[in-house]
């Protein structure tokens, strides 16, 4: 992203937008439906670095298998920003909010519905 003001714009936030941004990012996302009423989500992601910030670009994968064994109940298994660790994402010098690191993470979900 690379933005520009015009030269007689009284616009102060947009520069501060272009550099708190990455260059480059990339999502590819897939959906399977398999057999035995599984699913597989699965969202690949690749965000470049926030030099401004001192941020380093990261990988991450998040990954959900779930499984329907009847109309009304869910399984779920979902992974959430694997293969990044533990790493910042953004620090936004505009907004004031404090930094917060991003772990990866793993839980499971039973869902029922009436």
């Amino acid at each position: 992203m690379r933005l520009e003001v015009a030269e007689d714009s009284f616009d102060t936030a947009t520069e501060t937008w272009d550099e708190e941004a990455p260059e480059h990012q990339l999502s590819v996302r897939a959906h399977l439906s398999l057999p035995g009423n599984l699913e597989l989500n699965a969202v690949g992601r690749y965000v470049g670095d926030l030099s401004t910030q001192h941020i380093p670009g990261y990988f991450a994968l998040d990954v959900h298998i779930g499984w329907r064994p009847g109309h009304r109940m869910a399984l779920s298994l979902v992974g959430q920003h694997l293969l990044a660790g533990r790493h910042l994402e953004f620090i936004s010098s505009s907004s004031g909010a404090l930094p917060a690191r991003v772990q990866a993470g793993v839980y499971g979900a039973l869902g029922w519905r009436s």
